[in-house]
């Protein structure tokens, strides 16, 4: 069985940024959440464990322009939300390619809180 998905021998250090989309019913599934125990002020609002993850993966497979960059086996490292930020982004995410022979690093980020009902578009550098 073959597969489209090429394998890259090595990091693949220069790609420019690019959009991947998420349907607004699958953003609304995953969408923070204020965590209601007592912890620190930056990490009170959390996207939904586990599952913001392969909602981020499948967009990265389906919107990547770069064919050898779908080889990558992406594993999220930490997230951030602010829900009122006065600079910076709303949500950003950092993530690493896992296999040995690669050593990508890859940082979602998404600028503003999504309009109810509209796709939303992260930026990964």
């Amino acid at each position: 069985m073959s597969t489209n998905i090429l394998a890259v021998d090595g990091p693949f250090s220069k790609f420019k940024p690019f959009i991947i989309k998420v349907a607004w019913i699958e953003w609304d599934e995953i969408k923070p959440t204020k965590n209601t125990k007592n912890v620190a002020t930056q990490y009170q609002w959390r996207m939904k464990k586990n599952a913001w993850t392969n909602v981020f993966i499948h967009a990265f497979i389906e919107h990547c322009p770069y064919k050898t960059l779908k080889g990558c086996k992406i594993s999220f490292q930490r997230h951030k939300v602010v829900m009122e930020p006065v600079i910076g982004n709303f949500m950003s995410a950092q993530a690493v390619c896992t296999r040995n022979s690669c050593s990508m690093k890859y940082k979602f980020a998404l600028k503003r809180k999504p309009q109810c009902n509209a796709e939303v578009s992260i930026l990964v550098e």
